[in-house]
Order: structure tokens, then sequence, then C-alpha cells
């Protein structure tokens, strides 16, 4: 097992376990497939960059970067998570979609002192899109995206997190309570450069 000389991170490790580490290190960074004559792109952050943070609020130059590609395979929807941030946007006959979170929905922008209720947000967010899958042919299917948002038990979540000993649990708690993401500043003119995460040692 790899330590990585951070509590959260060496947390996760463990909880996943060597087996299933080995596993996802096969998986590709990101996932193409056709569905009723789109191509459509899926990845976690960026087709390259796993830590890149793409905001909702990003101007469109930033976000015109979720769809380069050097092999010139340009999709028509990218579908991304990371930010835990539902939203939708179309620009240059493209679509950029951010499919939100089940478990820890924040928001960015959207907090001053005249907001105390923050239950609207606090729920779980995933997305649904139907078409016909696999079909390359524009125009002969229809394609629906759905956005999707169900209350959930917030304390019975904590509860098995602090049973579980997650870390940084009282951050935790802001964010699933008030929707208030953990870090204070948030840097956008770094967004596509990648660091991998430094291993301290080999156990």
């Amino acid at each position: 097992m790899i330590n990585y000389g951070n509590p959260t991170i060496d947390w996760y490790k463990e909880k996943l376990g060597n087996e299933r580490i080995n596993i996802m290190k096969k998986w590709s960074f990101y996932h193409d497939f056709y569905m009723s004559g789109n191509l459509i792109r899926m990845f976690h952050s960026t087709k390259e960059n796993p830590w890149a943070y793409i905001y909702d609020f990003d101007n469109v130059d930033v976000k015109k970067k979720m769809f380069d590609d050097k092999n010139n395979i340009v999709p028509d929807i990218v579908l991304y998570a990371h930010i835990h941030i539902q939203y939708m946007q179309k620009f240059y006959n493209k679509t950029l979609l951010n499919v939100g979170s089940v478990s820890n929905a924040v928001e960015i922008l959207n907090h001053d002192d005249t907001i105390q209720d923050m239950s609207k947000t606090t729920q779980s967010y995933y997305t649904i899109i139907e078409g016909e899958y696999q079909e390359k042919e524009k125009s002969k299917h229809s394609l629906s995206i759905q956005f999707v948002k169900v209350p959930y038990d917030i304390n019975k979540e904590l509860e098995m997190a602090k049973n579980n000993r997650v870390p940084q649990i009282e951050d935790y708690i802001k964010e699933l309570t008030t929707a208030k993401y953990r870090k204070d500043t948030i840097s956008q003119n770094k967004s596509f450069e990648y660091t991998p995460p430094k291993l301290k040692n080999k156990i």
C-alpha cells in the first residue's frame, strides 16, 4: 500500500483496499460513447487532469478547453463531476454538464448572511440521460437530459461517517448541513495544470 503522507487520502485508500485500487488503476481518465447521434465524453474533472476545478461560473474560454482533444475527436456533450455543483450550459453548439453529487452537494457562490435554510441545496443530485445507446446517426432519435434531486437522511449519513472515523469530519458536517464548501479560496487560473500527488514512501 502506498502512503501519500496525507491522512485523508490514506484513509480512503485503506477503505478501498489493494484489490479495488489495482482495478481502478486500469481505468481510463475518460470514457466516450454515442447516444442518439451525439458523441458523449465522461470524465471526473477533465480528460487528462483528475484534480482540475472547472466551476459553473468560469468563463466560456475556460470551459471550451473541456472539449479539447489532441486527436481531434471532439465530443458533442461533456459530462463531468468533481465540483459537486449540478448545472448545464450550451455554447458553440456543444453541451457541458456537471452531473452533481449524490451525497455532498455544495454551492460556491450562493451564500450570504440572509440565507439561513440551505435544505433545497443539501439534497442528493444525479442526472439521467436517455436516448439510443451507440447510435451514431444524427437526427434519428431523440435525446433527453433530466436533472434529479432527492432529499436524504443527512443525520444518518453523518452518524455513519463518525462511526467510521472519516477524516476532516467537521468540514464534512459543514458541507452536508450547509452546502458550504470547505475551502475558503478558489484558484481558477491553474485549473488545467496537473501535478500528481507526491509519494512519501511505500509500505
